[in-house]
């Protein structure tokens, strides 16, 4: 399996979502999944290697990525309550 992903040019998994996605479809429940990487900061430098400022702006971008996946979450739930 992991060959097959090499060939079609794949380079990690997300478990995280892959478990989500196959609870819902075990369940027969739709799901979203937002993912955000966040060991590294570019150019191959970990996290604890930033500099104060590239700390600063991992921490907006997580703030607006939450943002996001609530948003996400609120939309997807009215439309969900819509079509019952």
């Amino acid at each position: 399996m992991i060959a097959e992903w090499k060939r079609g040019g794949f380079v990690g998994v997300d478990l995280e979502s892959g478990v989500i996605f196959s609870a819902a479809k075990k369940f027969g429940m739709r799901s979203i999944s937002i993912l955000h990487h966040s060991d590294h900061v570019g150019g191959g430098r970990l996290l604890s290697q930033a500099t104060k400022l590239q700390k600063e702006q991992k921490r907006n971008a997580r703030k607006l990525l939450v943002r996001l996946a609530l948003e996400v979450a609120d939309k997807f739930g009215h439309e969900q309550k819509k079509r019952k």
